[in-house]
């Protein structure tokens, strides 16, 4: 793993589309800033960090055997790995919340955006950016919001926990390089936040409606089943889970 370490950087995703494109850059290479300024969440949502209590970090990996079809597995295998280092970590009550939120103790405490690139019918490439809330001790304005410190009561040391977070990270992706898609899929699903339990979301139009999580199908979409049994397909931005 090649580690590269920055004070401060707008994105640690856009560092590394910039350095892709200026040089070739080595199979998991990670850029690691102390302080990220415009750090970016799914779409246009931002990520809020405060500098030394967080981890903000993105990694460079190469792939070109996995289809494109496959591209949410990328997801799950980053996710688990996120999971399974917070397990390692002995944070209580962890789960993933579709598409790819960590939560703990209910709240969310690492978020996680993907952006691949494409050659032909295969994923060529992805730059994975990991924003994880390690010893903040508040968040104004944010009260969905955790850290690591908050759900335990404990400080964890960043450079150990950056450590096991992307070897468990890369793992994962190993998984997927492998091939071992229903391995990733059966334990993604073993994760799911409120998968099986009645819940409140509300869709695109605002509508509100009580449903169960069924489960996420192999591209991504959220398969939610309605109080008449009736199984409905959402996308993101499609729907949002209220609680």
């Amino acid at each position: 793993m090649n580690l590269i370490k920055i004070n401060a950087i707008p994105s640690t995703n856009t560092y590394l589309k910039e350095l892709r494109m200026s040089t070739t850059l080595s199979d998991e290479t990670v850029v690691l800033a102390s302080n990220q300024t415009k750090g970016r969440g799914q779409h246009t949502n931002s990520w809020q960090s405060q500098p030394a209590n967080s981890l903000t970090f993105s990694i460079y990996k190469l792939f070109g055997n996995v289809k494109l079809e496959h591209q949410f597995y990328v997801s799950m295998a980053v996710s688990l790995g996120v999971y399974l280092t917070l397990k390692k970590l002995e944070i209580p009550n962890v789960k993933i919340k579709w598409p790819n939120d960590i939560m703990a103790e209910e709240k969310k405490c690492c978020g996680i955006l993907i952006e691949t690139s494409i050659k032909k019918s295969n994923i060529k490439d992805a730059i994975i950016g990991i924003g994880l809330n390690v010893n903040e001790s508040q968040f104004e304005n944010l009260p969905k919001a955790s850290s690591l410190y908050l759900t335990t009561g404990k400080m964890f040391d960043i450079d150990v926990v950056l450590k096991i977070l992307t070897s468990e990270i890369l793992k994962k992706l190993h998984l997927l390089q492998l091939n071992e898609l229903n391995k990733l899929h059966d334990q993604y699903h073993s994760h799911l936040y409120k998968m099986g339990k009645i819940s409140v979301f509300e869709d695109a139009n605002g509508l509100k409606f009580n449903g169960i999580i069924k489960g996420v199908t192999n591209n991504g979409l959220l398969i939610v089943e309605t109080e008449d049994s009736t199984l409905l397909y959402f996308g993101l931005k499609e729907i949002r889970l209220l609680g």
